[in-house]
């Protein structure tokens, strides 16, 4: 019987999932660009040390002229809902020109947009979930006119329920295990009688 619950607890663990962030180097703390790509102007933007939000790094993007673009394709399941959680700093310099716009998108879809902004002093949370349409998704950060945004701990990760139908391998492996424990259960009444 010890058995039987042994390899039922086993079962149950290996049908549960993880929540992993698939998101590759997103806290920067590589000390690079691993797993992003930055086009446009580049210039100022780059990986630092200076403030991050946690860890040793973060993303500096600071476009001199014209646009910068901060993106990685992500491998989503189409249908999934995906949290999509990022930690942002635009801080309140003096140089910091009143003419500076970002935005953050995920399959296409705005998770935010500043034009003009001020500046706030500490790190701000953003979060939002999104429903996947295709099996690669593009996350991108988009910054313009010498913004000065500190980006951290960007998350991407998979909230779809898990459960329902049971894939043919679990379905194997429960009845493999129900026949097992019926056998002992079998054995043991004829050893008793």
């Amino acid at each position: 019987m010890k058995q039987a619950l042994i390899a039922l607890a086993l079962l149950a663990s290996a049908s549960s999932a993880s929540a992993a962030n698939l998101v590759v180097n997103g806290g920067f703390e590589t000390g690079d660009f691993s797993g992003w790509s930055s086009t446009g102007d580049t210039a100022g933007t780059t990986v630092s040390w200076q403030v991050p939000h946690s860890g040793t790094w973060h993303a500096d993007i600071v476009p001199r002229i014209g646009y910068n673009h901060l993106e990685q394709s992500i491998q989503t399941i189409a249908g999934h809902t995906y949290d999509v959680s990022f930690y942002l700093l635009h801080p309140p310099f003096l140089f910091v020109p009143f003419n500076n716009a970002f935005s953050a998108s995920f399959d296409s879809q705005n998770l935010l947009t500043f034009t003009n902004a001020l500046g706030w002093y500490q790190y701000t949370h953003f979060t939002s979930s999104i429903t996947a349409s295709s099996n690669s998704t593009l996350l991108s950060f988009n910054s313009a006119t010498e913004a000065y945004y500190e980006l951290d701990d960007v998350a991407v990760i998979d909230i779809t329920p898990t459960g329902g139908v049971p894939e043919p391998a679990s379905w194997a492996l429960m009845i493999v295990g129900f026949g097992a424990a019926g056998a002992m259960i079998r054995r043991r009444k004829a050893v008793l009688a």
